[in-house]
């Protein structure tokens, strides 16, 4: 609930200052802009799909979606434009992945199949 707010928060107020103009009064460096879209875009709706179905890890997700577009903006010049998502994303992808797994084992060790009679 607490990212929740805090997300909405965050996006109002870079609404607010967007719309107004004053957003580049702030000398905010050129990184912030995808950090704001994707945590605007990405963060804030899959917040609220967490929040309404009452699964936690998926704040973790949400974040991890947000920043993933900034990951991608910073990967930019070093490795060039489709590696970038590739390897943000991708990164992104494989800890959702692991997550899940560790997860799917729990359950199989907590209910495991019984023996067909």
């Amino acid at each position: 609930m607490i990212v929740l707010l805090l997300n909405v928060i965050f996006s109002v107020i870079i609404f607010a200052l967007t719309i107004t103009g004053n957003l580049d009064k702030l000398f905010v460096p050129g990184l912030f802009t995808p950090l704001a879209i994707g945590l605007m875009g990405l963060t804030v709706p899959l917040s609220f799909v967490s929040y309404y179905l009452q699964v936690p890890r998926f704040y973790i997700y949400s974040l991890l979606g947000g920043f993933g577009f900034f990951f991608s903006e910073l990967l930019y010049p070093l490795i060039g434009e489709p590696w970038d998502i590739v390897v943000s994303y991708g990164s992104i992808g494989c800890m959702i992945l692991i997550i899940g797994l560790v997860i799917f084992i729990r359950f199989l060790y907590n209910y495991p199949l019984e023996d067909e009679r």
